[in-house]
């Protein structure tokens, strides 16, 4: 079985019918030949977009009457979780620190902040799209995972993936190319 790490723009493709990798997200999940890897990087983000795009995001019928009793808040964690349980999300972090090169004299912070900023000047990525990849980057290391494939829509990441390929030591691909190369 292979592991992917998922971006968080193709989790919430197979919930918006209207998005350009709505098909090619629901074949990858539907795949059984792939373990699904998100960081807690993912799991906030997830949480904010559901947050702000909730009518916008559309799950099964069951589970769409299961949320007319609840909060806006427990319709949020009602779909986070769904999300997360339905494609077997599989959550990993690495709580490490490390200084900030450069800046020696400031105390240590979290790895995933100290790699983000490492990797700013070679990526020029969004802040968000920095954290990612540090996170994943530092789960590989820590928890000694063999992850073949970054999967992500995002396309500033995908025009990027060679800079980036060299600091992650992985493929950086779309869902329509794991499909491919795959052949799910």
């Amino acid at each position: 079985m292979k592991s992917i790490y998922i971006d968080t723009s193709v989790i919430l493709a197979k919930y918006k019918p209207n998005d350009n990798i709505h098909g090619d997200a629901k074949i990858m999940f539907k795949s059984k030949k792939l373990k699904h890897i998100i960081s807690h990087i993912t799991l906030i983000e997830l949480a904010s977009v559901i947050s702000r795009n909730f009518k916008q995001i559309k799950i099964g019928d069951l589970a769409s009457k299961e949320l007319l009793d609840f909060t806006f808040r427990e319709k949020v964690y009602f779909l986070l979780r769904y999300i997360l349980e339905e494609n077997l999300l599989n959550i990993f972090h690495y709580n490490g620190k490390d200084s900030i090169p450069y800046f020696e004299a400031l105390e240590s912070i979290f790895s995933d902040y100290s790699q983000a900023i490492f990797l700013a000047p070679i990526s020029k990525l969004r802040t968000l799209d920095n954290l990612h990849i540090a996170s994943l980057k530092n789960i590989i290391f820590s928890k000694n995972l063999s992850i073949n494939y970054f999967v992500t829509g995002d396309e500033e990441i995908l025009k990027n993936r060679n800079k980036l390929k060299s600091y992650l030591d992985l493929l950086i691909v779309s869902p329509q190319t794991l499909i491919e190369l795959e052949a799910l």
